[in-house]
């Protein structure tokens, strides 16, 4: 009797054991995969020239969030929490306009999504929601054409021109 209490004892605390470390490795699985992101996508190829990771963000401006991640990383940046100008030098003065021809042009700039999304408010008014967002900065462009402003924020680098990726 004494020897099947002993086993079942040792029994008992081997799955006690085993339980905590199995939910500890839950708790740290889920901590890692409830972070935000936040990538920068430049003017010519869709991988991304900066990624980070934050966590506990529910609550944050996009704005803030990524004013303190380019701050905390020294990226060199132009902007505020309401809107990024520059990213790593660009754009640089000659950038910001593409004349294509006396009725079309092109007027770039930053823009971002937030998880897939493109919100039509400054990057200061987007609060985020969770804390798994995924933030994507990009380099994108207004189409201007015959008098009228067809598009905005298309991806540059899904239509790359020569006038920013001649390398």
């Amino acid at each position: 009797m004494n020897k099947t209490l002993n086993t079942a004892s040792w029994l008992t605390s081997r799955c006690l054991v085993f339980f905590l470390i199995a939910s500890t490795a839950e708790i740290i699985i889920s901590e890692k995969i409830s972070a935000a992101s936040l990538e920068v996508i430049g003017a010519c190829a869709s991988k991304p020239i900066f990624h980070f990771e934050a966590s506990e963000v529910k609550g944050r401006s996009l704005g803030d969030l990524t004013v303190e991640l380019f701050d905390n990383e020294n990226i060199a940046y132009i902007g505020t929490s309401q809107g990024i100008h520059s990213i790593n030098r660009l754009p640089n003065e000659s950038e910001t306009l593409e004349m294509i021809s006396s009725s079309e042009m092109r007027a770039y700039g930053w823009c971002f999504e937030l998880n897939g999304d493109l919100p039509e408010h400054y990057a200061n008014e987007v609060i985020l929601a969770s804390d798994s967002d995924k933030i994507v900065w990009f380099f994108g462009f207004a189409h201007y054409l015959n008098g009228q402003w067809i598009s905005q924020c298309e991806k540059s680098y899904l239509n790359p021109s020569d006038f920013l990726c001649s390398n």
